[in-house]
C-alpha cells in the first residue's frame, strides 16, 4: 500500500504542491474542530462508562481515546482493543460488558449519522448543490441497519446463526442497555450530533485551506460518510482506504480525485500531530503509572 501511494504521489506531484500554499487561518480552524470532535467522542464514551456506575471522567476518556488512536495506527481495531484492556484492568469492566455496550453505541452512531446525512443532503439540494448518489445510499443503508435493533427478537432466533447470530445478539444487548437509560441515551445522541458537526466543519475548513470552497452542509455529509467507511478497518489506520474514499467523494462532487487525496493526507497529518502530542502524556498517567500492559 505504501509503495502504491508513493507511486501515485510521484505521478501526481503537481497536484500535491497545493500543500505548500495552505491558508494558515483555515488550517487552525480545521485543527480546532478536529480536536473538538475528538473531545466530544471521548465525552460520549465517558457517558456510557459512567452509566455502569464507574467514576470515569471526560478528561480520562480523552486521554484513553488518544492512546487508542495511536494504537490503531499499528493494529486494526486498535481503538476497541486498547479501551477494552484499560477498562478491564483499571475499572474492572468485563470484556463482554464493554463489547455489548459499545456495540449498542454503534446503533446511535448509524442512526444519528443517517438522519444528519439526510438533512444535510436536503439542505445542500435546496442550495442548488449537487449531492452524489453515494451519499444518499450511505444514509439509506445506515438508517435501514438501525431498524434491526428497535425491535425485541427472541434470543433463541440468534442461536441458529452461529457466530453471526452471537454478534447480532451482542448488538441487541448493547442497544437495550442504552435504550433503557433515557438520560444516557439522550446525552449519547446529542454528543454524536456534536461529533459529526465538528467533523463536518473540520472537513469544510480542510478543503478551504487548500483553496477549495465547499458548503458546510456538504462537509458534514462527507464527514458522516467517511466515518461510516472507517467502520471497516482492513489495514491499520485504514491507510489507503480513507484516501480512496476521500478521492472518490471529491471526484463525484465535481472536483479532482487527487484533491481528495490531498485533503485526506491533511486530515491524517493534523490528526496524527494532535495524537502524538497527547498520547504519550496520557499513556504515562493512565497505563504506565498503573502497570497496565496491552499484552
Amino acid at each position: 500500500m505504501i509503495v502504491f501511494i508513493s507511486y501515485y504521489g510521484y505521478s501526481n506531484r503537481e497536484g500535491f504542491k497545493v500543500l505548500l500554499e495552505i491558508n494558515k487561518i483555515d488550517l487552525v480552524c480545521f485543527s480546532i474542530f478536529l480536536l473538538l470532535a475528538s473531545f466530544f467522542n471521548a465525552a460520549q464514551n465517558a457517558v456510557l462508562i459512567r452509566s455502569l456506575g464507574v467514576p470515569f471522567s471526560d478528561l480520562e476518556s480523552f486521554g484513553l481515546s488518544n492512546i487508542s488512536a495511536l494504537t490503531n495506527l499499528i493494529v486494526p481495531q486498535g481503538v476497541t482493543v486498547t479501551k477494552a484492556v484499560y477498562l478491564k484492568h483499571r475499572h474492572g469492566i468485563s470484556y463482554s460488558k464493554f463489547s455489548a455496550l459499545f456495540l449498542g453505541l454503534l446503533v446511535i452512531f448509524l442512526l444519528i449519522g443517517a438522519l444528519l446525512m439526510t438533512v444535510t443532503n436536503l439542505l445542500a439540494m435546496m442550495q442548488g448543490i449537487e449531492v452524489p448518489i453515494i451519499l444518499w445510499g450511505g444514509a439509506f443503508l445506515a438508517g435501514a441497519t438501525t431498524l434491526l435493533f428497535f425491535f425485541e427478537v427472541p434470543k433463541e432466533v440468534f442461536t441458529k446463526f452461529g457466530r453471526v447470530g452471537a454478534l447480532v445478539e451482542n448488538f441487541s444487548d448493547g442497544w437495550n442497555q442504552i435504550r433503557i437509560n433515557k438520560a444516557c441515551l439522550l446525552k449519547a445522541c446529542l454528543l454524536q450530533i456534536a461529533i459529526f458537526i465538528s467533523l463536518g466543519l473540520s472537513v469544510t475548513f480542510a478543503y478551504r485551506s487548500v483553496g477549495i470552497d465547499i458548503s458546510p452542509v456538504l462537509g458534514v455529509s462527507l464527514a458522516v460518510f467517511i466515518a461510516f467507511s472507517n467502520l471497516i478497518a482492513i489495514v491499520p489506520g485504514n491507510l489507503g482506504i480513507q484516501e480512496t474514499v476521500y478521492g472518490y467523494l471529491t471526484f463525484v462532487s465535481g472536483l479532482l480525485f487527487v484533491q481528495g487525496i490531498v485533503i485526506s493526507m491533511l486530515m491524517r497529518a493534523v490528526g496524527l500531530a494532535i495524537t502524538l502530542m497527547i498520547a504519550p502524556i496520557s499513556w504515562y498517567f493512565l497505563f504506565f503509572r498503573h502497570s497496565i500492559r496491552l499484552s
